[in-house]
Order: structure tokens, then sequence, then C-alpha cells
């Protein structure tokens, strides 16, 4: 303990592993400026250490342990990039399964990593913690937690999906999925009556800044398909995992 009462880093809990959205974060400033791996007081590594116990990711009492994405932790984690980096020599060895997987899901398009790190920042500090809804979700995009979250939110939350759903009973009378023309009502009866689920088409992170959502942007589904719409990386379109769905019938 030490003389203010704050744990020591040597007592401190261990942190909880990196989650893609901070690795995301890390892999980006990794390709921006390679300098800064194993680097605790590069400039950008201690703004980054910052960003990161900020952002409504982890719990805020983890948040504030002292220890918790410290410059060193980061600079850590951007040799750990580094080991796998095949173009860069040296590097930290102990890079785990996802380092590599995000690694080498963006080392070709740099773009996309660029994007989603913009995305990650900009919804970090203003989305709010995750709701028992989030926490029970299985699957997550390539982009992070962040990002998935928000796309979920368009889906669930807001005018917008009661609007699609009341614009299709009043088109075709029903709810029918889009994929595999499952209807609630007509297997539940009144219990099913106007259930259904709302998938967004378009991913958050294909969006314009403050984009707004169009009812064309959403698509009935029922539960099964829209688990299968998000189980893979990148997610299923519509017209994907329909033609799917026709293949395995035939």
């Amino acid at each position: 303990m030490s003389d203010d009462g704050q744990a020591s880093p040597a007592t401190q809990p261990r942190n909880p592993p990196w989650t893609r959205d901070e690795l995301i974060l890390a892999l980006n400033l990794y390709f921006q400026d390679r300098s800064a791996a194993g680097n605790d007081t590069h400039p950008e590594v201690i703004n980054l250490s910052k960003h990161l116990r900020a952002l409504h990711i982890h719990p805020k009492v983890v948040r504030e342990r002292t220890n918790f994405r410290n410059s060193n932790e980061v600079g850590l984690k951007l040799a750990n990039f580094r080991a796998v980096d095949p173009s860069e020599p040296g590097g930290m060895a102990s890079a785990s399964a996802l380092d590599k997987q995000v690694f080498n899901e963006f080392a070709n398009d740099k773009a996309a990593l660029s994007a989603a790190a913009e995305l990650i920042s900009s919804l970090g500090e203003s989305l709010p913690p995750p709701s028992p809804h989030d926490a029970d979700e299985e699957y997550e995009g390539s982009e992070g937690k962040l990002i998935t979250r928000e796309h979920r939110h368009r889906e669930r939350d807001g005018k917008l999906p009661k609007q699609k759903k009341a614009a299709v009973m009043k088109k075709t009378g029903k709810l029918a999925c889009e994929v595999c023309d499952f209807d609630f009502h007509a297997q539940y009866g009144e219990l099913g009556k106007e259930f259904a689920e709302c998938h967004h088409k378009k991913p958050v992170s294909e969006m314009k800044p403050h984009q707004k959502t169009k009812l064309d942007d959403l698509a009935i589904v029922c539960s099964n398909c829209h688990r299968m719409i998000h189980r893979t990386r990148p997610w299923k379109s519509i017209e994907e995992l329909k033609s799917l769905l026709n293949e395995s019938e035939v």
C-alpha cells in the first residue's frame, strides 16, 4: 500500500485482457508510428493510454486503477504487434491469439483500420456502459464491441424499428422474415402477433458521421436468421444468408 492509501502496482488486481476495440486503437497507432512500440514515454503512447482509460469498455472501478492501460502497458502492446509484423524485427513475443487475429485482419486494409479506430474513439466516451442486452450478446463485429453495441442500439431502440414494422404490416399484412419467411404470428398465434426483429443492413462503420438511419436500412428478420447474419466477420447480408439457406434446402 502506498503512502496515499492506493494499492501499489504489485498488489493491484490483474488487468483484464485487451479487447478488440482497444487492440484496434493500438494497432492504428502502431502503423502510424512504429517507433512507439515499447516506448512508454512516446507522446502518442501517453495519449492513447489516457484515451483507453476514458473509454466505456471496462467498468469504472477497473479504469481507475493506476496500472490500467498505463503508458508502459500500451507500449508493450505495440511491441506485441511488432513481434507479429513480418516487416519488422524484434518485438515482444508474448502476443496473444487476438493480437495476431486483429493484426492479420487489418494489416492489408489500413483504411478500414483507421475508420474503425476513428469510430471507436468517437463512440467510446459517449456510449453508456453496456446494458444487460449487450452483456449477453455472443457476437461482435470485426470493428469491436463498441461499434457492435451502437449497431444493436440502432436495431432495437427508438421509433424507427416500430415504424419499419408498421410499414411492413401495412404493406404485407404480416411480419415475415426476409431471409426464411418465418412468421411468428402464423406459428404462435396471438403470442407472436406483430413480433419480429429488425436488422440494420448497413454496418455503422460504413455510415458517415451523423448519417441517419432510414426505413430501407432496416430488414425484418426472425431471431435465428438475425443470429446467423451476425455470426461471421464480416456479417452476412440478407441476400447472402438467403442464398445460403436456399442452397441447404436443395
